[in-house]
């Protein structure tokens, strides 16, 4: 099939709770939802307003100032570096909210909570029935399924395709123009 796999973001399976779902690749979309959800967890930071205005009552130079630096620091506040997007990444959540991205095509209803309670449940199994190392080992398959389904990995990360052999009439060497 020529890597269609890679190509349609297809890739392999895991097993959840002794479910098993096919990991799908990352997609922009993806992407935009990791960011909001960062966003998101970070919280409002005009709900700073009220606790600065009760803690620094009677201090209205140091309470202009931290006012002043809460609307600066709103200005940012939506925006993420690729420094806080790999932090979040590397989160718990972050890698199970990767994981809920990549299965939840196999059931509309999967919630990322519902995916937080199987995946730890699972990593708490492994870790209890085969050991810490195994459980790692586990959680690094889920990445490289992810990976793989993404064209992220070593493979699909390699540049050119894997050239087709020759038809059995064709040459093989080029041969100069006369």
């Amino acid at each position: 099939m020529d890597g269609s796999s890679r190509a349609f973001g297809v890739g392999p399976t895991i097993q959840l709770r002794g479910k098993t779902y096919t990991v799908n690749g990352r997609i922009f979309r993806h992407y935009a939802e990791i960011e909001a959800e960062v966003i998101r967890l970070r919280g409002n930071p005009f709900e700073m307003i009220p606790q600065a205005r009760d803690v620094l009552s009677g201090e209205l130079a140091t309470l202009s100032f931290v006012l002043r630096e809460i609307f600066n620091e709103a200005r940012r506040w939506r925006f993420l570096s690729h420094a806080d997007f790999h932090e979040f990444l590397d989160s718990w959540r972050g890698e199970v909210m990767q994981l809920w991205m990549a299965i939840r095509h196999n059931d509309p209803e999967l919630t990322l909570d519902a995916v937080m309670e199987m995946f730890g449940d699972e990593v708490e199994n492994i870790t209890r029935t085969k050991g810490v190392k195994e459980s790692l080992e586990w959680r690094d398959k889920v990445s490289e399924a992810i990976a793989q389904a993404s064209g992220e990995d070593p493979l699909g990360n390699s540049t050119g395709s894997v050239p087709t052999p020759p038809e059995p009439n064709e040459p093989t060497t080029a041969t100069p123009p006369s």
